[in-house]
């Protein structure tokens, strides 16, 4: 089959964004779990703030150390170990948040990412061959309005609707970015095995 065809171009870029989207998925589960079984015991206790201060300073300075080490040594091995370390310590710095403020929102903004991210993958499979950024958008939408919806009736029984937008603005910041993304990753990366972990990376940290 020629190189120049369309149609495998298409069909590349989509089942890259496909393998993003799908890690995104499983991390965001992961990190939903994570912050979610915790946050029922640590609710209420007197030291989640200085939980909070911790995990906030070591993902905060994982993330910087990670765009050092990728522009010093740019070895990937090292860039998943730092970038292990940093997802693990959000997952609790949300978690602690939570925790902290009697608020499962941060939590719900993770449930967010998540849905979209399944969103994406649901419509890779639907249409292989190309992936357009509107209809992407689109999908994304559908499933931030199901999950902000799902979670109205507490915000109606707590009379508080300031979170509830919070969440709705949040999905939309994140339809935002992650179309974004999604044409970045069509043009900047191929299916190799280093290329696709590298797309993956790229989701988390655009500025490398």
């Amino acid at each position: 089959m020629k190189e120049d065809s369309p149609v495998v171009v298409s069909n590349v870029k989509t089942t890259l964004v496909f393998n993003v989207f799908t890690c995104n998925m499983i991390l965001t589960l992961g990190a939903i779990l994570l912050a979610s079984i915790p946050y029922y015991d640590y609710f209420g206790l007197s030291y989640t703030r200085e939980g909070l201060l911790v995990t906030g300073i070591i993902f905060t300075c994982a993330y910087a150390l990670f765009i050092l080490a990728n522009y010093y040594f740019n070895n990937l091995t090292l860039d998943i170990l730092i970038l292990s370390v940093w997802w693990i310590s959000f997952s609790l710095f949300v978690c602690f948040v939570s925790a902290t403020f009697y608020n499962i929102t941060p939590i719900q903004c993770l449930l967010v990412s998540w849905a979209q991210s399944v969103s994406i993958i649901l419509y890779s499979r639907m249409s292989p061959h190309k992936m357009e950024w509107y209809l992407a958008g689109t999908f994304m939408f559908i499933s931030t309005v199901l999950v902000w919806v799902m979670s109205i009736y507490s915000y109606v029984v707590e009379n508080d609707w300031v979170y509830s937008i919070g969440i709705f603005g949040t999905g939309i910041l994140l339809i935002v970015y992650n179309t974004w993304q999604i044409e970045q990753i069509k043009n900047r990366f191929d299916l190799s095995w280093e290329q696709s972990i590298r797309a993956c990376i790229f989701y988390y940290v655009p500025i490398i």
